[in-house]
């Protein structure tokens, strides 16, 4: 039987035929309005804008409040590292910051925050500008970008690199597979084997602690995993995150016990993350950009599209975000007066990426872009992020086959 979905330029073709009948229904259903009423609309948006605006700047404040935490720290570590080399005795009196670094989940939406993970490697927040007091903790498909992150820049652009290469194949992504549409066990031996072996040693070596939540199958709640623990394998322990329990239905064992999708239960743990680490500053990066989310209260569809998404796993997130940006900010601000804490979330710009999202071009654009409104934030000079294949290209021949 003929599927469309074998042939892009037919489905290109029923899409468009689609668009128009919905457009033609659209304009018998909705005539176009009076003047008076399209003034009225007009209005309506202007307001809409303003308001979009107002509630933007007050997020980016939050965030920046992070972000010259994170820029003093790393002014202070360099102080420490002149005066050693000058041999001076004693340390520079400076603030006290300890970062807990938050990369979420959202599959193939992971790719933002991949590029924002090679922004801060480049600026050395993932490597030279971190010491113990410091925690990255990776929930779903953000657990993977904090893996790599940790293991070097080499590595965390080898990491970045799985998403348009190894993510794009049928071979992990198939809609035909109804119980396996996202086949983890592609991704987990990538993790394993040459050239995209994950440098584990590499990780054991930088001085920040890492975990991992994943839902732990017998106790039937969600465990801040220490993926550095000698005691456990740092891959299971991955892969056990990034098995959602929706598209991937397997469990991962560690030391006897079941695991499952970190962001089942509870995606955006900053409670009980903070109570853990003790953070001074959080730097969250949620992987869907700020203007996906609704400003205002809902619409009656995007009501019952609320109650529709799973509470669980990494829709889990996205039925809290769709409720209103507003009221997130709230929850966020009530948490960082409770635990006296700075939380500033980085929103990536809008690549247009979903969850499933197959298209590796449209998924380099997003993690340059990414990487490069990160770079801006932090005041850096502008910088172009090179991806592996631009960085190593005597060492990406594997890559061709998936841009064939």
């Amino acid at each position: 039987m003929f599927n469309p979905n074998d042939d892009p330029a037919m489905e290109e073709e029923l899409e468009k035929e689609a668009e128009k009948k919905i457009q033609k229904q659209s304009q018998a259903v909705n005539p176009a309005p009076e003047p008076e009423q399209e003034q009225a609309n007009e209005a309506e948006l202007a307001e809409l804008e303003k308001a979009n605006f107002e509630e933007h700047e007050k997020w980016l404040k939050n965030l920046k409040e992070v972000v010259n935490a994170m820029k003093r720290k790393k002014d202070a570590l360099s102080e420490v590292v002149q005066a050693m080399k000058v041999k001076k005795n004693g340390q520079p009196e400076t603030e006290n910051v300890r970062l807990l670094v938050l990369v979420l989940g959202g599959g193939m939406q992971g790719s933002y925050g991949a590029g924002q993970m090679c922004a801060l490697q480049e600026m050395g927040y993932a490597s030279a500008h971190i010491n113990d007091q410091d925690t990255f903790l990776g929930i779903s498909a953000g657990a993977g970008t904090c893996a790599f992150g940790l293991a070097g820049r080499k590595q965390t652009l080898l990491g970045t690199s799985y998403f348009y290469t190894i993510c794009t194949t049928k071979e992990y992504l198939s809609f035909m597979r109804l119980h396996n549409v996202m086949d983890i066990s592609v991704v987990a031996r990538a993790f394993r084997t040459q050239p995209t072996k994950l440098d584990t040693e590499a990780i054991k070596n930088n001085p920040a602690q890492f975990y991992v939540q994943a839902f732990n199958e017998v106790n039937q709640i969600p465990e801040f995993i220490n993926a550095k623990n000698p005691a456990l394998d740092m891959i299971d322990a991955v892969t056990a995150s990034m098995s959602v329990p929706v598209v991937y239905n397997k469990n991962v064992t560690i030391n006897g016990t079941k695991y499952s999708d970190g962001a089942f239960d509870d995606p955006l743990p900053l409670s009980r993350a903070i109570e853990k680490f003790k953070p001074s500053h959080v730097l969250v990066l949620p992987n869907i950009p700020f203007n996906k989310i609704p400003l205002g209260e809902p619409s009656k569809f995007q009501k019952k599209l609320v109650e529709a998404i799973p509470h669980h796993g990494s829709l889990g997130f996205f039925r809290k975000v769709l409720m209103n940006r507003q009221a997130l900010r709230k929850s966020l601000d009530e948490v960082a007066e409770k635990h006296n804490v700075k939380i500033g979330v980085a929103w990536p710009p809008d690549g247009d990426l979903g969850m499933f999202t197959q298209d590796g071009e449209k998924i380099r654009h997003a993690i340059k872009n990414s990487a490069k409104e990160l770079f801006k934030l932090f005041e850096e000079p502008e910088t172009n992020l090179k991806l592996f294949e631009e960085n190593y290209p005597g060492e990406a021949a594997w890559q061709k086959k998936f841009r064939a």
